[in-house]
This record gives C-alpha cells, structure tokens and sequence, in this order.
C-alpha cells in the first residue's frame, strides 16, 4: 500500500477475504471509504477491475490469487499509475503473502512435531517408571502364592491381583505403541494373518483370563491383511473388555467372516451391554462416551491398520465388537516383520 502511495495514489490497501468475512487488512493514505470492503468484496474473483473516479485518476482494484484461489483484493484509490504497475504491486504482495502463510504452516508443523515428540518421550518415561514397580509387584505375588499352599479363598485373591497387574502392564505397552504410532516413529507393516492365529494368540496372552471361549472361523474366510501385533492387541483388548462385561460364567464368542471384500472379525459378550443403544443397533467405536482406555486403544490400532471398529447392543445382553480390516490377496507372501521404527535416514 505505501508503495502505491508513493505513486501519488490518495490511498490504497488490503482487503482479504475469509470464512468469516472480508476484512481490512492494510490502509495507507487517505481514510479508507466507508464501503471499502462492499466494494472489494464486489469485484471478487474477477481476473481484473478498473472504475473510473470521475478526473484524470482512476481507482484500481485488482484481485489476489493464491494456488488459483482468490484470496483478497489491492484497492489503488485516486491514482494516477498504470494498470501494469498496479498490478505489479499486487504480484509482489501475493508472493508475500504466500511466504507468510508457508512460515505460519511450517511453525505449525513444527510446533506439532515438537508436541508429539514430547508426549513420545514423556510416554517412555511413564512406561519405564510404571512397569519397574509392576514386575516387583509380579514376583511379590509369585512369592506370596507359594506361601499361601492350599488356602483356596487366599489363592483365589492372589490369582486376581495377577490378572489386574497383567492388565495394567499390557496397558502401558499399548499406550507406549500408540504414542509411537501417532508421533510417526513406527509403521504399522502389514502381512498375511489366519483369524484363528489371532484368537490363538490372544488366548495365550490371555492365560490368566477364567472364562470360556467359543471360537469360529469361516471357511471361505480371508487372512487378515494387518499388522500382526497390532491386530492381536485389538482382539486382546476387546476380550479384556468383554471379560469384564460378561456376566459370571457367561462365555465370550469368538468369529470372523467375509463382509464386503474385508475380513470382519467379532468379539462378543454376555453381559450389561451399552446404555442408551437399543439391542441390533450399532455404533461406531469413535462415539461411543465415556470410552474406556482398552476401546480406545483397539479404535486407534484398527484405523491404524485402515480398519474401523463397531459396536452392537446384542439381543438378549451384552455387546459385539464388530473389527472390518483388509483382506489378504490370494497369494500375497507373509512379510518377515511387524511393527517398523522409523528412524532418520531410513524408510520405513
């Protein structure tokens, strides 16, 4: 604007456009006029705007583009320039405008790579500072165990603080593995991986689970296209859910399908079910409130493999957790590694 003041322009500025509206953004000279933004607003998007002002000066208006968009206009009032040189000041000014906004982009980006680098770090040292007490409270519970010999009600006890402190251990890796995911440092690596692997090993993971299963595959199921540890901490998860839903002595069922080119895996309890969904009804895990940590953390881990996760009210009680995750092609070759750290340098 004070360049095209020194043209002997009476005023000139900015108006850029906005969700919100247009607004003034610079003004140099005279006053602006009182319909200054009616009067860009006017002329937006037009490659160019010229109105006379009744003398020998002309008021000029020219749009400005950014990437084919226009984003505002340059008002040259009273002036007695050439259009070329008018709209040789509005070039310049677009080219600084676009310089501020990869600046303002670049310290956002920044300041977010920052941020996740934080929370990665400050998830390492919560994981190292809780799972230190975690294993000298397993080996106190190993301990306490021997001593207690027959004492079936004691034992009984001890068998659920192993369970607990099982729990809590697995939640500190998940959370620790999702931080990673989310700051970048490790991609999910997809392979191949039969469902009734997956069951298998969450199962085995599960040990200290006192619950029955009843597990069925398809025939014509797929294998699962997914990374391997973190499909088996989504079904891991979704059975400590279920078990802590279940009803006493009810059993968890295990499945898994074919549904519209994916492989749908489901874990499904006995028990209370969802407040406020009527039973048949589903929900996507995302808006599903208060969401308790396990769910969230097979949510994230789904997404993170491109799959999505919902849940069903069951007729009779309880709940389905219903896991969509790509297929395997037929005859895709297993990779040799799951999870990838990303390191500078490398790809992952």
């Amino acid at each position: 604007a004070e360049a095209l003041i020194a043209t002997g322009a009476r005023s000139a500025g900015v108006v850029l456009h906005g969700l919100e509206g247009d607004r003034l953004l610079a003004w140099s000279g005279e006053e602006p006029p009182a319909d200054v933004i009616e009067r860009a607003g006017a002329v937006r998007g037009w490659e160019r705007a010229i109105r006379s002002s009744g003398t020998a000066q002309l008021d000029i208006l020219v749009p400005l583009f950014l990437s084919g968009e226009a984003i505002g206009v340059l008002l040259c009032l009273g002036t007695s320039a050439t259009r070329s040189a008018v709209e040789s000041v509005a070039k310049v000014l677009t080219l600084a405008l676009e310089r501020e906004r990869l600046l303002r982009e670049r310290a956002h980006v920044e300041a977010l790579r920052e941020s996740e680098e934080l929370k990665t770090a400050l998830l390492r040292a919560v994981s190292h500072d809780l799972s230190t007490p975690l294993t000298a409270i397993g080996f106190q519970v190993g301990a306490l165990r021997r001593k207690l010999g027959g004492n079936a009600e004691a034992l009984a006890t001890v068998g659920e603080l192993e369970v607990e402190a099982s729990r809590l251990h697995r939640r500190i890796e998940d959370l620790l593995a999702l931080g990673q995911l989310e700051a970048g440092s490790v991609v999910p690596r997809p392979e191949p991986v039969p469902p009734a692997d997956l069951f298998r090993s969450a199962r085995e993971s599960l040990s200290l689970v006192r619950r029955s299963f009843n597990v069925a595959v398809d025939a014509d199921c797929p294998e699962v296209f997914a990374d391997p540890s973190l499909a088996l901490e989504i079904v891991v998860n979704l059975v400590e859910n279920a078990d802590r839903a279940s009803w006493d002595g009810a059993s968890i069922e295990l499945c898994a399908g074919s549904l519209d080119g994916k492989v749908r895996l489901g874990v499904l309890d006995r028990g209370r079910g969802l407040e406020g969904l009527e039973p048949g009804w589903t929900i996507d895990a995302r808006d599903v409130t208060p969401r308790g940590l396990g769910l969230e953390i097979a949510q994230r881990f789904a997404a993170a493999n491109g799959g999505s996760l919902k849940l069903e009210a069951r007729i009779g009680g309880g709940v389905a957790a219903w896991v969509l995750l790509p297929a395997a092609a037929e005859g895709m070759p297993a990779a040799a590694e799951g999870l990838s750290t990303v390191t500078e340098g490398t790809t992952p």
